[in-house]
């Protein structure tokens, strides 16, 4: 873990041991959650080994709370078909606790990570009085956990493909040393949308071969803004550009990468709009809330990378068709041999920060930033019924803007610049943006339109039985 990642995870310890409520436990968890990303040294099949290994584990969890926490009312379609009884007679912070609890130890193995987990649950535990509540509380959580567990795992995310990058203009090369992430993973069975390509874009498809699309005005387009607006000396600290592209960042380790920021932004806005929602009715939003978002996400990680190795255009990244623009066939692009992202800077000279030049060691089309990014939004957006809300200022974890605030009114905006801000990093071309975006939103809209919808009162369905014989007798 770097040394951002101790500072972060040092302070959520502290303020983890006083929760008291039930309305927080949600949020206390997410935050277990967010830590987790930042502490946890990446391997081939850890829980941190990609941006979709990340995402899928935020759904196991969420939706292991929301199920523990919807079983005693079953006001919403569960995950799942999951079921309990005698779950009216349980805790529900309690039961949404231990299944974070059992779902992130089963995922996680740092050390910081399994304590500020256990210092959690014991914070929730003790704020519950002996009895049965508790007791079933705990056997709900539990079994809830299991639940998720069982369901994901044969789901393939630890599935090994072997794969051999291309030897062709436009094919993508390792940037980084190691293997390609996860080429695997666009195999992996989704959680809600009915497979990996449900949602591809079918931009590049409609050129028919990577030659068409390197020769076309859309690929100079696209290339000569990326080597213009994404160049490592075009921005300065005080650019609103630079500004942008490390708001979004969070590529580091000991951050909490792009599902941990839009999972942040998520908490940030709901302590503003809920601050006076009782215990019961924030503990029943939230844990639907996050359980739709993390299911989006997880599935936007899918398509995305489904894009990315389970097409003809595996496509190279800016740093490799800029140095390389000579073989791209191309009369509208010029090679740069010497060219660097933005990406490469060093903030502070040999200060902490050192310059870590890399791009993510994975094709660049699509861009997982937007495609997350856009999967956030349609859940924001359809939860709370509209586009736009009142200005509100959020916060970043990247180090290389520390305390960078940026204010936003719009989910859309939010998407649009998350996907906008990997190319004034330099390391993705607008077309990865625009398509991300495309499979984001019709993969968050799918989530939200078929799964944990509001199970209506028995009343509700007489009164919607009446009400479809009137328009039945009316249409006629």
């Amino acid at each position: 873990m770097g040394m951002f990642g101790v500072r972060v995870a040092a302070a959520c310890v502290a303020g983890c041991a006083g929760l008291a409520s039930a309305q927080d436990v949600i949020e206390l968890f997410n935050g277990v959650y967010q830590d987790a990303i930042r502490n946890e040294t990446p391997g081939a099949l850890s829980a941190n080994a990609g941006p979709g290994a990340i995402s899928r584990a935020g759904a196991m969890m969420h939706v292991a709370m929301f199920n523990a926490v919807n079983a005693g009312t079953n006001k919403y379609e569960s995950y799942g078909s999951f079921e309990f009884a005698g779950a009216n007679d349980a805790s529900r912070q309690v039961a949404a606790a231990v299944a974070a609890h059992q779902v992130i130890s089963s995922l996680y193995t740092s050390g910081a990570t399994l304590a500020q987990s256990q210092a959690a649950l014991n914070s929730v535990l003790a704020s519950v009085p002996d009895g049965q509540a508790k007791t079933r509380g705990i056997q709900l959580g539990q079994a809830s956990a299991s639940h998720i567990m069982q369901l994901r795992a044969g789901d393939g995310w630890n599935n090994t493909i072997p794969y051999t990058p291309g030897s062709s203009a436009g094919d993508w090369v390792p940037t980084q040393p190691g293997d390609p992430v996860h080429p695997h993973w666009g195999n992996v069975t989704p959680w809600g949308i009915q497979s990996g390509d449900q949602f591809r874009p079918n931009r590049l498809a409609s050129y028919g071969t990577m030659e068409n699309f390197l020769a076309s005005q859309e690929y100079a387009d696209n290339f000569n803004d990326v080597k213009e607006n994404g160049r490592i000396d075009r921005w300065t600290p005080a650019d609103e550009e630079y500004q942008v592209a490390f708001f979004w960042g969070n590529d580091r380790y000991g951050t909490y990468k792009p599902p941990g920021h839009l999972n942040n932004i998520t908490r940030e806005f709901i302590d503003r709009e809920w601050a006076g929602l009782g215990a019961d009715e924030r503990l029943e939003k939230s844990s639907r809330l996050f359980a739709l978002l993390n299911i989006a996400m997880a599935d936007a990680g899918i398509a995305a990378w489904d894009c990315k190795y389970n097409t003809e255009f595996d496509l190279w990244r800016p740093i490799t068709g800029i140095r390389n623009a000579d073989l791209d066939g191309n009369p509208l692009t010029l090679p740069d041999e010497n060219w660097e992202p933005l990406n490469h800077v060093d903030p502070d000279g040999d200060g902490p920060m050192t310059a870590d030049p890399f791009s993510p060691n994975f094709p660049a089309y699509m861009s997982g930033h937007a495609t997350f990014g856009a999967a956030h939004a349609a859940i924001m957006r359809e939860f709370f019924g509209g586009d736009s809300f009142d200005p509100m200022l959020f916060s970043t974890d990247d180090p290389y803007v520390e305390g960078l605030l940026r204010e936003f009114a719009s989910w859309e905006d939010m998407a649009r610049e998350n996907g906008r801000s990997r190319i004034y990093l330099g390391v993705h071309w607008q077309v990865d943006a625009d398509d991300g975006y495309l499979a984001g939103t019709g993969a968050g809209e799918w989530i939200y339109a078929n799964y944990l919808r509001a199970i209506p009162s028995p009343g509700g369905l007489a009164l919607l039985g009446v009400g479809g014989l009137v328009g039945l007798r009316r249409r006629r």
